[in-house]
């Protein structure tokens, strides 16, 4: 990519992979669960995934409503989970939203790329990539959670 985001676009890639692994044979009852009180439920970071990629695509062409903020969005609270969205609704809306960021990375200029973000102090390049680790971040913790939840694994990269 020239325009400075393949590395970031490599990562999401990476990423999407592991994240249909990770969705594998969770329960509704581990999709739910908050190992503490403060902690997120595993719906919850799919959803946030999907809900950053379609945020991030808002930062990248025309800004549109995001699907599922309320559920998963910044400072969202999971006290309400038994009204989340299932998580093949999620991944629906993350499959939108992924093929809409990539599209848009691909479209991004120089010029867009080191404009700086409305929500940051960062340019748009920066957030981007910066983002990209984020998920990566919350895959982490997907990952562990499985553990948490008694689901191995055959892939040495969820271990």
């Amino acid at each position: 990519m020239k325009n400075g985001l393949g590395t970031s676009l490599e990562l999401y890639e990476f990423s999407d992979g592991l994240r249909k692994k990770a969705m594998a044979g969770l329960s509704e009852e581990a999709l739910l669960n908050r190992t503490s009180p403060l902690s997120n439920p595993l719906i919850w970071m799919f959803g946030h995934i999907a809900v950053m990629r379609f945020r991030i695509g808002n930062g990248l062409g025309t800004e549109e409503k995001v699907p599922m903020e309320e559920f998963f969005g910044f400072r969202s609270k999971p006290e309400h989970t038994s009204s989340y969205p299932s998580l093949a609704e999620v991944d629906k809306f993350h499959k939108k939203a992924t093929k809409r960021l990539y599209a848009r990375m691909e479209a991004a200029t120089g010029k867009l790329l080191n404009k700086k973000s409305p929500r940051s102090k960062k340019t748009i390049r920066e957030a981007v990539n910066l983002l990209a680790h984020h998920e990566a971040m919350h895959l982490g913790q997907i990952l562990f959670l499985r553990k948490h939840f008694g689901l191995d694994s055959k892939d040495p990269l969820m271990d």
